[in-house]
Formats: structure tokens, C-alpha cells, sequence
């Protein structure tokens, strides 16, 4: 990147930029990724390390929908998002407003309140496009926690897509008259997937939503983590618990404040 399009890069509206790719794809997100099993599993983690009313701080809020099963279970729930079209989604699926809200990116929200958990699951973490956000991101979520508190995150296994050769694409059909094509292309030098969403409805004009996922290896996340005053407590193949082994797809990783850091 040269010197004029760093500058170029800088000048932009950064809240605004993290929250693009989240409002173009809003109005279909639920539908592309409807609530399921999963989403009860990792509630039910999230119940399993709290006593009841407990504080929860979670990043990537979206739509709520892992947001409102949380305050059904009687937790005090906030969440952070740079996409205004997730948190107008969570006001429809939140009416009474019980899920406090913040617009703000991982990087740069600050609350008055400590948390008993902060939560970052479907790979948030993943969202931050460079290693230097994503410690950054990390040193909020420890400055947020509470005393003996934790922060549990949510990240994929990279191997699959660091060996990826061509572009990966996935159809969601929505309905009878609109579909959302879902393109991955990996950039491994950097770490960082493309992602390119594409929606097609019949009453509107095509749109493409673009943004990055940077991916993270589970030994180079502890290492971000302890730069950040953290270190692993336990991690899971899953929100069920599962143990971790060749075949895990996903990671479910427990950390807490590391007061030596």
C-alpha cells in the first residue's frame, strides 16, 4: 500500500467502513443463517460458566439472535456492532429493548460497566482485518471484564481454507424469486479470506456486498490473547464441549485476565 492510498485509507470513516458489509446484508442475514441447534449450544455454554443475572458483553450483537436467547435465560446482556442494519434488526427481534446496544467497532467501543462474560461467537474475532486489531479487540474485551471474569471466543479451523486453491461458492436460496450467492476466495499471504456476497431478489436491484475475514490459527490466538493480558483456561471443539482433536472444525476457546501480563 502506498503512502497516498494509506492516507486515502486513514481518511475513511472506519466505524462506517466495519459496518458496510454488515447493512448490505442485514435484511437477509437471518435467512441466510437461521437460528438453530448451535445457537442454543453456545447459550447454554454461556449459562454453564455463569451464576444466574450474571453480565454479558457481546461482540458482533447482529441481529440477536444468540443476544435475546441470553436474556430469556436472565443474563444482563449488551452488545457491540459497527452495522446499524444488525442493530435495527435486533430493535425488530428486541422490541422492548432488554439488550443494551452500542454502535461502535470492536476496537473502539468504551462502557462504563465491567462484564461477568464477553462473548465473540461465529468467528467476530475474524472480522478485524489485520493481527494488530485483533490484539486491539483483545485488550477492550480484558479492559471490559469484570474480576474473574472471562472472554470466550468463537473461531474456525483455518486449514481448509489456508490450503484453498479456487474460489469456494455457496447458494442460499431465500424464496422463491431470491437467492444470495456467496463467493470465498483466500488470500493466504495475509491470512485473510474475500468474501463476496451477492444478492438477487426479483423487487430490487442485485447487491454485492463485500468485506475480509482473517482467520486465526489456535496457537497464534493465545499468543494475541497474551499480548492483550490474557491467557487460555480450557478450549473446546464446540459449544457442546467436545474435546479437541484432528477433525475439529471449529474452536471454542475460554480465556481469563492474566494478572502477571
Amino acid at each position: 500500500m502506498t503512502q497516498t492510498s494509506e492516507a486515502a485509507f486513514a481518511s475513511i470513516d472506519q466505524l462506517a467502513y466495519a459496518g458496510m458489509y454488515g447493512d448490505q446484508t442485514a435484511p437477509v442475514y437471518d435467512l441466510m443463517y437461521p437460528s438453530g441447534p448451535n445457537d442454543e449450544e453456545c447459550a447454554d455454554f454461556v449459562a454453564g460458566l455463569l451464576p444466574a443475572g450474571a453480565s454479558v458483553l457481546e461482540l458482533g450483537v447482529g441481529t440477536g439472535r444468540l443476544a435475546v436467547p441470553l436474556v430469556d435465560k436472565g443474563f444482563r446482556v449488551h452488545g457491540v456492532d459497527a452495522s446499524q442494519g444488525m442493530l435495527a434488526k435486533l430493535a425488530e427481534r428486541d422490541p422492548e429493548g432488554r439488550v443494551g446496544v452500542t454502535h461502535a467497532t470492536f476496537t473502539d467501543y468504551r462502557l462504563d460497566e465491567r462484564f461477568d462474560l464477553v462473548l465473540g461467537s461465529f468467528n467476530a474475532l475474524c472480522l478485524l482485518q489485520s493481527s494488530d486489531d485483533q490484539v486491539a479487540a483483545l485488550r477492550n474485551a480484558r479492559a471490559h471484564l469484570a474480576p474473574g471474569g472471562r472472554v470466550v471466543l468463537e473461531t474456525f479451523e483455518p486449514a481448509k481454507f489456508h490450503s484453498q486453491q479456487q474460489t469456494e461458492m455457496n447458494t442460499y436460496p431465500l424464496g422463491p424469486n431470491s437467492v444470495v450467492i456467496e463467493s470465498m476466495k483466500t488470500v493466504r499471504a495475509l491470512q485473510l479470506i474475500f468474501l463476496t456476497t451477492s444478492i438477487f431478489d426479483e423487487s430490487s436491484k442485485p447487491e454485492v456486498a463485500v468485506t475480509f475475514l482473517r482467520y486465526i490459527w489456535p496457537g497464534e490466538l493465545d499468543q494475541m490473547a497474551a499480548r492483550a493480558g490474557l491467557r487460555l483456561v480450557e478450549r473446546f471443539a464446540g459449544w457442546k464441549r467436545q474435546a479437541v482433536d484432528d477433525g475439529a472444525a471449529v474452536y471454542v476457546s475460554v480465556f481469563e485476565a492474566d494478572d502477571q501480563a
